[in-house]
């Protein structure tokens, strides 16, 4: 069964440092300041991720670190501030993966509740290789080709999903 991150929650306010109150805003309630307005509205994070095929099979990288250390995912990662999900995707490829990419469009959006940091939303590209081998790179600890039909262990259930997704689609294209 799936657990969802906590809530965070913030006793004061993170602007002029007051006590916070939960406040009916819109359709939720929702942590606000009364002395200078801060609402605290909890988002999920933006993550950006590549799926890429060659000959038939997927690449993937095993994670180094936790959550889900040793287990398989898409190279991903989350968007830094100045950032587009573009360069997100091109940037987590280069150092999960050891590869350049080129972007060929947005493959699926999904969203995973099942890291136990918090809620994140990931867009997925579809890439191909245009320099460099795959190897591990900073917080990847093997780089691998899978056939669809012999698919590791994944950390994400979201990333597996995609996968399932990506695969039907291949079948369709022929």
């Amino acid at each position: 069964m799936l657990q969802k991150p906590a809530y965070p929650e913030f006793k004061f306010c993170p602007k002029c440092g007051e006590k916070l109150i939960w406040k009916k805003e819109g359709e939720r309630k929702r942590e606000a300041c009364l002395s200078c307005g801060f609402i605290h509205y909890v988002n999920p994070t933006p993550a950006a991720g590549v799926l890429i095929e060659k000959n038939g099979k997927i690449l993937l990288v095993q994670r180094k670190f936790s959550p889900w250390k040793g287990l398989w995912q898409a190279p991903a990662g989350f968007v830094e501030w100045g950032e587009t999900p573009e360069e997100t995707a091109i940037r987590e490829a280069e150092e999960e993966a050891g590869v350049k990419v080129k972007l060929e469009g947005v493959f699926d959006v999904e969203k995973i509740i099942d890291d136990p940091r918090e809620e994140i939303v990931v867009i997925f590209y579809k890439a191909k290789i245009v320099a460099g081998k795959p190897k591990p790179g900073s917080d990847a600890a093997k780089v691998g080709w899978f056939s669809f039909d012999n698919l590791p262990k994944f950390g994400s259930a979201s990333h597996k999903k995609v996968f399932e997704k990506l695969e039907s689609a291949s079948k369709l294209r022929g």
